[in-house]
């Protein structure tokens, strides 16, 4: 029998099949993002069994934490498919629970809800869904509350469905919660609910299969995981018509306050709920309501859908086209669409005034040496450079550039050094700038190249299925398959 500290790397411990089993000492106390949460390093531990396979009979865990069953039962429903916790034994002594507090507070608990496309309601589109505050399914969007949220939050703790903006804040990240918080700052006091800002993703109906992505905000990926796995947990995610319409109801019933609403996908210029919402937005002369899209912008119509016609009535349209790669690259990592067909579209709508066109791109290990060369040459096509947008990918993490072994890091700092240079002759550019030193920094900071063997499985069968092949596409990385 090993003994070790929890916190410590289960990882040497691991064997197939094992052969001795692990006794884990959990006396020293754990960080809790809030009162009801369960412990970093418990969840920690619960993620590497997962990553290894590590069966849960072979762990034992003793601990004075009094609370360890409930923190057990939890993490085991989340992170494993084995029939019970893992088993522990409770000792005398003290137990130190240190229970996060500072600034937590975000607006978009005190103004906002988000509905996905499997009708679950979270307090904003990057909520952690393990932590949903209600379900459409069962209870009307009216009746939902995002109560407990604030209450957390104004006692300075983190809620756990918010912790997306928790894992990059601390990585010295800009996460959605400060973004939101700049943006919507005339809101800062509100104490109670009042919906001024609304996001529905009422289907997962897409065009395209985008390799960050995944059935649930994707058909087309869907079916694409029935064919390759024989099983997927989405197929066609869209609610009933009875729903729907509850949910239209809503939007009516709140029509007045509402300020501004958030499409994105599935793609919304493909789904009919879109242009539902926008029919009784002009139905009650809400063409002041400001418009917010995340699109792949493959496609401005739509059956006899004309989305131009549309934004030519609204006020303000904020258009963010989901765009991450330059030439065949981006066929690749967007699959469904060529990259000319972006530009192609750019040239209908940019001398429309009032759509704010930006990009909006993530940042992945497959462009991380491309997405220079795209910033580059939309600047060229006069886009201003704090136009040009993009969002760190933190999971699914085998796609995250942490993955990169140091070889590759080296190569994408010169690349991106290079680039701040270049950046560095336009007037707007030091928030961009910025941004992509935080990238060093965050790519830096973690090695990730564990999930490296992950990535090229996920890529395979992907590549198989869709007749591709990565080294084809990303010659920089012709060897990058050696270091897994």
């Amino acid at each position: 029998m090993t003994i070790i500290t929890l916190g410590e790397d289960i990882t040497p411990y691991y064997s197939d099949p094992m052969q001795e089993k692990l006794t884990i000492m959990h006396n020293e106390g754990d960080d809790y993002t809030n009162d009801t949460a369960c412990g970093d390093k418990l969840i920690k531990l619960h993620k590497d069994l997962q990553r290894l396979d590590f069966p849960y009979y072979f762990v034992e865990i003793i601990t004075t934490n009094a609370d360890i069953e409930r923190e057990l039962v939890v993490l085991q429903k989340l992170y494993s498919t084995e029939d019970t916790h893992i088993k522990y034994i409770v000792t005398n002594g003290l137990f130190k629970k240190n229970i996060y507090n500072g600034d937590t507070k975000c607006i978009l608990p005190f103004i906002h809800k988000y509905i996905n496309p499997q009708g679950l309601v979270m307090p904003c589109c990057v909520g952690n869904e393990n932590f949903p505050i209600g379900n459409l399914n069962h209870h009307d969007l009216k009746d939902i509350s995002t109560l407990d949220i604030r209450n957390t939050m104004l006692r300075g703790e983190r809620p756990d469905a918010c912790s997306t903006c928790w894992q990059k804040e601390d990585m010295g990240l800009e996460s959605l919660r400060i973004n939101v918080n700049r943006h919507w700052k005339k809101y800062k006091n509100q104490k109670n609910f009042i919906l001024r800002h609304l996001d529905i993703r009422l289907s997962n109906k897409c065009n395209l299969r985008c390799r960050m992505c995944s059935g649930k905000f994707s058909n087309r990926i869907a079916q694409e995981e029935l064919e390759i796995y024989g099983f997927t947990k989405y197929k066609n995610e869209i609610l009933d018509e009875k729903l729907k319409q509850k949910v239209l109801k809503y939007i009516e019933d709140n029509i007045e306050t509402i300020e501004s609403v958030n499409f994105a996908g599935g793609e919304p210029l493909i789904n009919k709920e879109h242009y539902d919402i926008l029919d009784i937005l002009i139905k009650h002369n809400k063409t002041n309501v400001r418009l917010r899209y995340s699109t792949n912008f493959s496609i401005l119509k739509f059956k006899n859908y004309d989305i131009l016609s549309y934004w030519k009535k609204f006020k303000k349209v904020n258009l963010g086209a989901s765009i991450d790669s330059i030439g065949k690259q981006s066929n690749y990592v967007r699959n469904g669409v060529e990259y000319s067909v972006f530009e192609k579209n750019y040239n209908q709508i940019k001398n429309l005034k009032n759509i704010d066109f930006q990009i909006y791109s993530t940042l992945h290990l497959c462009n991380i040496l491309n997405l220079p060369d795209l910033q580059k040459r939309w600047l060229a096509l006069g886009l201003p450079c704090n136009k040009l947008n993009f969002d760190l990918l933190v999971n699914p993490e085998e796609q995250s550039i942490t993955v990169l072994p140091i070889k590759f890091k080296k190569l994408a700092e010169e690349k991106i050094l290079s680039h701040i240079k270049f950046l560095e002759d336009f007037s707007d550019s030091t928030s961009i700038i910025d941004e992509w030193k935080n990238v060093i920094k965050f790519m830096n900071n973690k090695d990730n190249s564990k999930f490296l063997k992950k990535f090229f499985q996920l890529t395979d069968d992907k590549d198989k299925f869709r007749n591709q092949k990565f080294e084809d596409y990303f010659p920089e990385y012709k060897d990058l398959r050696n270091y897994t």
